[in-house]
């Protein structure tokens, strides 16, 4: 995972979540039970990273929130990476809801591969809805001329049955002017598609 900026980013100011326990997190849907001894004393909750950079941007800068999420697939029945992907996805609701030990910054924009659609495909897509639903973000929505009409916001497809799929998001903090959005890629190239969104920043 990677960051790239033309306008100076501030490292030093950078919260760096990605060591965060998943069992620190509050209402944390961590599996223990199904979990060897002592793991959930050392298990974090980052597949990759969660970040918090502010971007030299505008008079107060632009916050960048971004995580890459695990996919909610390929385990058992306790279902072990769909709990863990709705709990990356839910530990921005638990940021702005102040309950973790730092405060959130503002302006913000989180940056994800959530790796979960809310209405179709595999995963806890309630989480998904409540992250969409929160009024304190906004959804740009970003479409592509070419997207389907059964799904016009997918952001993947690996084919299949279950079809394209939104999971990719860009979503400005509410307070923020959005000029445009949209998606674009080859799919030659990647099953997923770059997410792009213009912001007004005050």
């Amino acid at each position: 995972m990677a960051l790239l900026s033309k306008r100076p980013m501030r490292a030093d100011q950078a919260r760096d979540f990605s060591t965060f326990l998943w069992r620190d997190l509050p209402g944390s849907q961590l599996p223990q039970a199904q979990l060897p001894e002592g793991a959930a004393q050392v298990q974090r909750l980052a597949t990759t990273a969660v970040w918090d950079v502010p971007v030299q941007a505008g008079a107060g800068g632009l916050h960048l929130w971004a995580y890459a999420a695990t996919t909610p697939v390929f385990d058992g029945p306790e279902d072990r990476n769909g709990r863990r992907n709705a709990d990356e996805t839910g530990f921005w609701l638990r940021y702005l809801n102040g309950d973790l030990p730092q405060q959130p910054t503002a302006p913000f924009a989180i940056l994800g591969l959530a790796n979960l659609d809310p209405d179709r495909g595999e995963g806890r897509r309630e989480a998904m809805r409540k992250l969409l639903d929160d009024p304190r973000l906004q959804d740009p929505k970003p479409t592509a001329p070419d997207a389907p009409s059964s799904h016009p916001l997918a952001t993947a497809d690996f084919g299949g049955a279950i079809g394209p799929l939104r999971l990719d998001y860009i979503l400005p903090a509410a307070g923020l002017r959005v000029l445009g959005a949209g998606t674009a890629g080859n799919p030659q190239a990647s099953k997923h598609r770059l997410v792009w969104v213009d912001l007004a920043l005050p």
